[in-house]
C-alpha cells in the first residue's frame, strides 16, 4: 500500500541558511511525529546542502524545486541531477508556474527527460500536472492531463513506479478562491493511473521488482498541489486507486 506524501514547496522564500534552519528546527518535532504519512520540504537551492546535514537522520524528506536533465555543461543558472544526488530525496518537475513562464525547457518532452534523469540519480520525481480554466470549461481536462502524464512517463521502467509521485495541480484553482472537489480530483487521478497502465502494457497487472505482492500502479503515488481540495480526505486518495 502506498503511503500519503505531504510535501511543502517553499518557492522563492527562506533562502538564507539561518532562517531556513530556524524553521526546520521549529517544525522538526511535529513533523517527525507524523508516522502515518511521509513528509518532505522543498526549499530553495541555496539552503539544500545545509538542510541535508540537519535532516540526514530524520523522517523529513528533502526535495529540490527544479532541475535540468543534464549532468553538467553550459546551462547557466541550472542545477543538475548529479548535484542533487545524495542531498535530496525528491525533485519537483513541471510545476505550473514554470510551465507557464519557461517555454521549451518546461514542455512535456523536457519534463520526460527530467523524470528519467531524476530516476537515474536516485531522486523521486514529483510530477506536476493540471489543466487551465479554459481547458476545464471546454471539457478537455482528462485529455490534457492524460497527455501530460503520457509524455512525462514515456520510457520510464515500471519497476521505478514506486519512486514516482503524480501531483494533480488544477491551475484554475490556484489563487482563484475555488477548490477542486474530491470527485473532480479522483476522476482526474483515475485517468492518470489508466494512462500509466496503458503506457506499460497494462502495467497494473504486472509485478514490481522487489515488491511481488503488489501491482505496479499501486506504488505510483498521487499528490495535489496549488490549493487544498475542498473536503479532501484520505478516503479520496483510496478512491483514486480504483
Amino acid at each position: 500500500m502506498r503511503r500519503t506524501l505531504i510535501a511543502a514547496n517553499w518557492k522563492m522564500n527562506l533562502g538564507r541558511t539561518d532562517e531556513a534552519l530556524a524553521l526546520v528546527r521549529r517544525l522538526r518535532p511535529t513533523l517527525a511525529a507524523a508516522l502515518s504519512v511521509d513528509v518532505a520540504i522543498c526549499p530553495p537551492f541555496t539552503v539544500i546542502a545545509a538542510l541535508a546535514e540537519v535532516l540526514g537522520n530524520s523522517r523529513i524528506g528533502l526535495g529540490a524545486q527544479e532541475m535540468h536533465w543534464s549532468d553538467g555543461g553550459a546551462h547557466t543558472g541550472d542545477v543538475s541531477p548529479a548535484m542533487l544526488e545524495g542531498l535530496c530525496d525528491y525533485v519537483i518537475l513541471g510545476h505550473s508556474e514554470r510551465r507557464a513562464s519557461r517555454g521549451a525547457s518546461e514542455a512535456d518532452d523536457a519534463i520526460n527527460r527530467k523524470v528519467r534523469a531524476a530516476l537515474e540519480h536516485s531522486l523521486a520525481p514529483i510530477i506536476c500536472v493540471g489543466e487551465s480554466a479554459a481547458q476545464r470549461d471546454a471539457g478537455q481536462t482528462h485529455d490534457f492531463v492524460g497527455g501530460q502524464v503520457a509524455t512525462a512517463l514515456a520510457g520510464v521502467d515500471p519497476a521505478d513506479a514506486g519512486s514516482l509521485v503524480l501531483a494533480y495541480e488544477p491551475i484554475w484553482a490556484i489563487g482563484s478562491g475555488q477548490a477542486a472537489t474530491p470527485v473532480e480530483a479522483n476522476r482526474t487521478r483515475k485517468r492518470e493511473r489508466r494512462e500509466y497502465r496503458w503506457l506499460h502494457g497494462h502495467a497494473g497487472d504486472r509485478r514490481c521488482a522487489g515488491r511481488r505482492s503488489q501491482p505496479v500502479a499501486r506504488f505510483c503515488r498521487p499528490g495535489h498541489g496549488g490549493r487544498r481540495l475542498s473536503g479532501w480526505t484520505v478516503r479520496s486518495h483510496r478512491d483514486a486507486d480504483r
